[in-house]
This record gives C-alpha cells, structure tokens and sequence, in this order.
C-alpha cells in the first residue's frame, strides 16, 4: 500500500495518491486513487490519513473475502460450464445415433479460439429435399432444447412437406429494419 500527500503552500492545491495491492499472490487487484483537493488543511488531512491507516487491515481482509469469493464462484462456474459441454458432447450423439439423421455437432469457442469449454454448440442435422436445420446449444439451454430436437426435426419437415416453394427459416439481429403490414387482405 502506498500513501502519497503533496501540498503546493503557494495555491494552497493538494493532491493525494493511493494505491493498493490486495490478491496480488493469486491475481492483480490493485486500487488506485489519485485526486486534487482545493485548501487543504495539512492538519485535518494528516489526521484523515491516520484513521484510514488504522482501519486499513480490516479493509484489506474484507477485500480479501470478497476477492476469494469471487475466485470461487469463477471456479463452479467453470465447473458447471465443463459438465454442460461433456453432456452436450455425449446426450446429443447417442440421440442422434438412434435418429435416422444425418448430423453434425460442432463446437464454437470465445473469440474464435479453439481451446478451454466451448461457448456453444450448433447441431446440424440433414433433411429431405437437401435441407439442414441448425439447433444452438449452450449450457444455459442445452437441457430444454435436447429432449425436444427430434420433435422439432419432424414439424419442421412437415412444414416443408406442405410448403410449395423454398424457405429458409433464420434469425434476424436487431439491426433488421421492419415494415408492418395492414390486415387488409
């Protein structure tokens, strides 16, 4: 921890400086606070100084707390993100195996990258009349989605059954510009 106090006597400005290292032997957590003060009493200053410096320790063991509480919430995070993928890269095979389909089951990483837990999975599977339906998986979802993949499969190919042109069915981000019709027809 360091304390810094400048006082320029002439303008009678000062200016403080604090930084703290708190978690540095597990990770960087460092606070750091620089401001200017107008008329600054040395006195009442140095006095302020001293009261945070007693109660400093009892800071630092709650910020400590905090800090190895949210190491562990990363931690069952992490955790939890690896169990959904293993189910996904295990549920979703032997479904599919069982199917008739062909398919896919590929995974999509964080910024493009290829290690660590996949964010999500994209579930392709091939349709009559060479068509491919893709289903996102993730592992905040992943649980609803599978026991309803075959369902879906089959509405959507009944769909296409009756449909006498082709159609793709996509998701639409919120940039998309729309024009709402009337009823009149």
């Amino acid at each position: 921890m360091g304390i810094k106090l400048s006082v320029n006597l002439a303008t009678g400005i000062g200016h403080i400086f604090f930084r703290s290292k708190i978690g540095l032997s597990r990770g960087d957590y460092v606070h750091m606070i620089s401001e200017d003060i107008h008329d600054v009493d040395i006195s009442a200053s140095l006095e302020d100084l001293r009261g945070f410096l007693e109660k400093y320790p009892e800071y630092e063991k709650q910020a400590e707390a905090i800090i190895e509480e949210k190491r562990t919430e990363e931690i069952k995070q992490k955790k939890l993100a690896e169990m959904a993928s293993k189910s996904i890269e295990t549920i979703v095979p032997q479904m599919m195996a069982q199917s008739g389909y062909e398919w896919n089951l590929e995974s999509e990483y964080k910024y493009f990258g290829t290690g660590g837990t996949p964010e999500r999975y994209i579930l392709r599977i091939k349709t009559k009349k060479h068509k491919m339906i893709e289903i996102p998986l993730n592992k905040n979802n992943f649980a609803e989605k599978i026991p309803e993949i075959l369902n879906v499969v089959k509405q959507i190919e009944q769909l296409l059954d009756q449909t006498p042109f082709a159609v793709n069915i996509v998701n639409y981000g919120p940039g998309t510009r729309w024009i709402k019709g009337t009823n009149e027809m």
